[in-house]
């Protein structure tokens, strides 16, 4: 299947900075708690029995919900992991499809939550990085991702939670996953993109390409010794190549999957798995120019509102 045609989620665009990405610098946060108050108000109510199942195992950070962005500021506000993984309880979980308010409670957390991320790929010598996780949080089987990527949090932000990005404030899960610094990397930001469908988890992302002179088996060594490098199986090497990104790209199916056939060495064949739809996006994004193919040929693009 052609990659111009190939099925995506519809994608909403909240900011794009073009193929060639802006520094974070560029990029400055505001903080505002203004919708705390409509969230601990109906919370408590609206996903009672959700909050009871997830107090004892959630994290304590606070997460980040980006409220709007203009031009290139992001306005953003405090929710706590613990709620937001409850509204994903409610969005997911069989035991409250059946509940007689499930729409009303699914529009409104669709409407108010978007919990930001960093999404960030690793690029050296004409090679993009994935990781090939065990298991996805939910179903289970295994998926490629990009390393270095996850939920922001309120520590990630600017001192005073207000002001221009600074790169580390970004790499944290990159130090984490692969052992690689800010002092490493050149960082450019090409924009914040959240996937829509019944399936996604009200979780747009900033993404960021990391470009380093650190070579692939420096990278891989730093993997292996990093502490949280057992997220990941193994690591794979995509050369930005217009015929392999397209190869990788044209494998998508009707439901918006991207399974992709790549050597593995985990049963020292070739297996078959998935890219996750934020993954797919990446390659669309960094691999564009590679296929001449404008992003708005390429997903259904949805222009936030907010």
């Amino acid at each position: 299947m052609d990659p111009r045609t190939a099925p995506m989620p519809r994608i909403r665009v909240w900011c794009d900075f073009s193929p060639d990405g802006v520094a974070p610098s560029e990029i400055s946060v505001r903080w505002t708690e203004l919708a705390t108050e409509a969230w601990e108000r109906d919370t408590r109510e609206l996903l009672s029995s959700a909050l009871e199942d997830r107090s004892a195992e959630s994290p304590s950070e606070t997460a980040v919900n980006l409220e709007a962005v203009r031009g290139s500021e992001l306005l953003v506000s405090p929710i706590p992991f613990e709620d937001y993984l409850a509204r994903q309880d409610v969005l997911h979980s069989r035991e409250h499809q059946s509940h007689p308010d499930r729409d009303e409670r699914v529009d409104r957390i669709r409407s108010d939550i978007h919990v930001l991320s960093t999404y960030n790929a690793l690029v050296t010598d004409d090679y993009l990085l994935l990781g090939l996780r065990p298991k996805t949080w939910r179903g289970g089987y295994p998926q490629f991702s990009v390393p270095g990527s996850g939920y922001m949090t309120t520590e990630d932000l600017p001192v005073g939670r207000t002001g221009p990005l600074a790169p580390e404030l970004l790499l944290r899960e990159t130090e984490e996953e692969l052992g690689v610094e800010a002092q490493d990397v050149a960082v450019r930001c090409l924009g914040i993109f959240e996937e829509l469908g019944d399936e996604t988890d009200a979780n747009p992302a900033l993404f960021s390409v990391l470009t380093t002179e650190l070579d692939r088996e420096t990278v891989s060594r730093r993997w292996r010794g990093a502490p949280d490098a057992d997220e990941f199986a193994e690591l794979v090497w995509v050369p930005l190549d217009g015929r392999v990104v397209e190869q990788v790209l044209s494998r998508a199916e009707s439901n918006g999957s991207l399974p992709v056939v790549i050597e593995s060495q985990l049963d020292d064949a070739v297996s078959e798995y998935s890219l996750t739809p934020k993954t797919a996006m990446m390659l669309y994004l960094v691999g564009s120019n590679l296929l001449d193919v404008p992003l708005e040929d390429a997903v259904e693009r949805v222009v936030t509102g907010k």
